[in-house]
Parts: structure tokens; sequence; C-alpha cells
């Protein structure tokens, strides 16, 4: 809508009030596959807060926010319609509509800056097997199911040439907040609040599948970062191995395996579950909680620099903005050139690159007609009348009458034509 509303910021961008939704009474079903990976403990990510944004990249997010701008585009325009909520494919629609919209208008406002990683609606799918054991068969191999394996977006870097055939980095998957919440984790029905670990029977339930669902798609993409969308809350969670030291004797066999397996059955999972009405219409200078924009944003950003899963994070105040990898084919044929080794001497350097003869003939060696029998860049001394004299000659018979120098072709500059060069 060009006739909108701008922000004056990122910030203010970020943290505009979503749009109010009306949510369909009727509730729904979950995705339901027992070969989901799921994590063995579940606990809050205490960091990721409001007040440590500012610490981001020594402050220079926030700071790249806040930042005075006059070249944001509108908030986008959203119809009535698209506020009634009855399922998953009308809850694409306004996520798509809105929140894509914004967050990718942001960070492509700070792509020169920030490294971030770009919000795609069409995610890829995982390059690596996606067979995994049926926990609802007690492990047995024949009962193995395949996983239809498919976020419905995903993110790539800023700097990926193709984003068809990128690397994904930060895997997002919407769901129907009718038929989701992550209440039931948060207040300890499912998942015990002090150690993190499910309470008995209650991760083969449907209404933890999501988790499940969306854990799989980091693991399988080795990504740390991932999300459920919903318009009540936006539910962003960062993976990692379970640290050895919290394991019985058995978890000695995983020393010696990479994070991106550990994962597959000992991982952990740290939440933080941000309310779809954060938001403000108004003073946004003094605003101070996470919405569901500015916290994609973010994360778009922390993937764009590092999404790999490790053993062990750094503090988000540690985190340091990775150097871009710029693929350039005119890089890549420059860096492919050799360099010519230039003629020794106490001569000015010739401004033609010359090719190396198959003689075995010096540069030293070499004389020009008009030169004199002086070497390759020593000027000979210059008759002042006969510089006179032939410069009087204007005739164009005259022209004619000149012998044309012979330039040996191993000493022919680039743009060397026949007859430019006169006696």
């Amino acid at each position: 809508m060009e006739d909108g509303p701008r922000a004056g910021s990122i910030f203010e961008l970020l943290t505009h009030r979503n749009p109010h939704v009306i949510l369909s009474p009727e509730s729904g079903t979950n995705t339901h596959n027992q070969s989901y990976f799921w994590p063995r403990k579940i606990k809050k990510w205490e960091e990721f807060h409001f007040e440590n944004l500012d610490k981001i990249y020594g402050g220079l997010l926030m700071n790249v926010a806040r930042n005075p701008r006059d070249n944001l585009p509108h908030y986008p325009f959203i119809l009535g319609k698209d506020c009634r909520i009855s399922d998953e494919p009308t809850t694409t629609n306004l996520i798509s509509k809105w929140n894509d919209t914004v967050v990718s208008a942001a960070l492509d406002a700070v792509k020169g800056e920030l490294n971030p990683s770009i919000w795609i609606q069409k995610a890829s799918k995982p390059k690596q097997s996606t067979n995994t054991p049926n926990s609802g068969s007690k492990g047995k191999k024949k009962d193995d199911v395949k996983i239809s394996l498919r976020p419905d977006s995903g993110a790539y870097s800023v700097h990926e040439e193709n984003p068809e055939n990128g690397e994904e980095r930060f895997p997002k998957d919407y769901k129907y907040a009718g038929s989701w919440s992550s209440l039931k984790v948060r207040n300890g029905q499912h998942v015990d609040i002090d150690t993190g670990e499910w309470k008995p029977g209650f991760v083969q339930r449907n209404d933890n599948m999501p988790i499940r669902q969306a854990y799989t798609y980091s693991v399988l993409f080795q990504c740390r970062y991932g999300c459920i969308l919903t318009t009540e809350e936006a539910f962003i969670f960062r993976i990692g191995p379970i640290e050895q030291n919290s394991e019985s004797a058995e978890g000695g066999s995983s020393i010696n395996l990479n994070p991106q397996q550990i994962v597959r059955t000992k991982g952990l999972m740290e939440y933080v579950s941000i309310p779809w009405t954060h938001g403000t219409e108004n003073n946004t200078d003094n605003y101070n909680k996470l919405t569901v924009n500015l916290a994609l944003w973010v994360l778009h950003i922390l993937a764009g620099n590092h999404h790999r899963i490790l053993k062990k994070y750094p503090e988000l105040s540690a985190e340091k903005l990775a150097s871009p990898i710029i693929k350039s084919e005119n890089l890549k044929q420059e860096s492919g050139r050799k360099r010519l080794k230039e003629p020794e001497g106490p001569w000015p350097r010739n401004p033609y690159r010359q090719k190396r003869s198959k003689t075995d003939a010096s540069q030293d060696d070499i004389y020009l007609s008009f030169s004199g029998g002086l070497p390759l860049g020593v000027e000979p001394s210059v008759d002042d009348s006969a510089t006179e004299r032939n410069s009087s000659h204007d005739d164009k018979d005259d022209v004619d009458s000149e012998a044309e120098l012979q330039v040996p072709r191993i000493l022919r500059p680039r743009h060397y034509k026949p007859g430019r060069y006169k006696c």
C-alpha cells in the first residue's frame, strides 16, 4: 500500500504490533510420525531476552536497528479476511503476507552490514538420508519410516549465488494455533521444568509432534536454530548436544561423535516463546519486549553468520560477525591468472605485458630497429634539428614514403596495428 505509513527505523518496523487475528474455535490435529527425532531435554533459553540483544556484536546489532532510516518500505496491507485463521493454510497466508514481508525488508536493509540469512518461502530438502528408527516399533529396522521433509520456509545466506541450491540455515515450520501451543511444555505438564526431561509417555503425544518435527528439521539440516510459528506465538529454539558431564556412564559412547550425530539421540533444545500480541504502535523508542518479528530478524542474522551445530556455544555477547564469502567469476578468473615476471634491470617497466618467446634469447638481447643499438627501455638522444624537419612534413605524400616500423611479434603491444609506428 503505497500511501500507508512507514517506519523510521528497523527497530520501529520490527516492534510494530502484529495484526489482530480471529481464531476459529475448531481444533485440529498435527502431523504424526513416530520416526521424528526428539530432544532428550527441553529447557528455556535463558540467555535469549530483550536486554541481551544490546550485547550482540558489541552493540552493533541494536545500534543498526535503531538508526534512523527514510528508505524503509511501507507496512504490508492486510485485509480483514487475512486475519480470520481457521487452519494451517490461512496461518501460512498471514505469516507470508505480514511477518515474512516485514522481516525480509529489515534483513534487506542490513545485508551489507550484518551478513544476514534471507527468509525464503520454499525451503529445500536435506541432502542426507531421512530414514530413522521408528521409536513406536521399539527400534525394529524393518519398521523404519521415511520422513517427508520440507519445512514451510527456510533461510539461505545473503552471499549465496544460487539460493535454490544454497545451504539451509534456519528452517521454520507453521502450525495452526488451534491445534498446537507450547503452553503445556512451558508450564511443566509435559516436561520437568528443573531437569528438562520429558515426563513418561508425553513425548509420543500428538500435541508434541510439532516440536519433534521442527527438531528433526534442525537435526537433518545440521542447523542450530529453528522455530515454530503460529498466530499466537513464535516458538524459537537452539539445539545442541547434552553436556557430557550430565550424562550417565553410557554417554561415553558419544564422545568421539560429532555434534551433528550426537543430537540425534542425546540432544538439548533451548527455547523461548514470544507472544503474537507483543508490539506497539507508539512510543517505539521505549519499547523493551521481544516481538515475533524482532526475534526472527535477530535469528536470521545470527544464522547468517554461524548456523552449524556445536558441542558448546559462546555467549550471545561473544558472537562475532563472519567474514562474507563473495563468489565472483571475475575474482575466480583473476586468481587463476599467472603473474608474468618482469625483466630485471635499471630501466623502467614496459607498460605492455609480453609473452615469453620459445627461443633462448633474453630480454637483454632484444633491440628495436630505431633504438640505435640500445637495450629495451633506454631512450636514444634526440637531434633537435631533425625533429623540427620531421615535424614540418604535413603532406599526405610524405607518409607513403616513410618506412614502416617492423616490430618483432614478441614485442608487439596488445593493441598493435601495422602502420601505427613509423620511422
